[in-house]
């Protein structure tokens, strides 16, 4: 497997969790230089629109699927 088609499948992986996406393979700084951060700062919404919903990862609507069927 590739470093490109590895960083895919870590991608889509982060994204099917909810987890910040990793950085591109070469971009990160070298070792010892500090932190990576793949974080993007959300842009603020427009005035007068709704905040966007993200929604829950698929283990957390499987967990409440799981503890709605125990209490029925």
């Amino acid at each position: 497997m590739s470093i490109t088609q590895q960083y895919l499948v870590d991608v889509y992986r982060a994204t099917q969790h909810g987890a910040p996406t990793p950085p591109a393979p070469g971009t990160a700084p070298a070792s010892g230089t500090g932190p990576v951060s793949s974080a993007v700062p959300a842009a603020a919404p427009a005035s007068g629109t709704a905040p966007v919903s993200t929604p829950a990862p698929a283990a957390e609507t499987a967990r409440a699927a799981r503890r709605k069927r125990k209490d029925t």
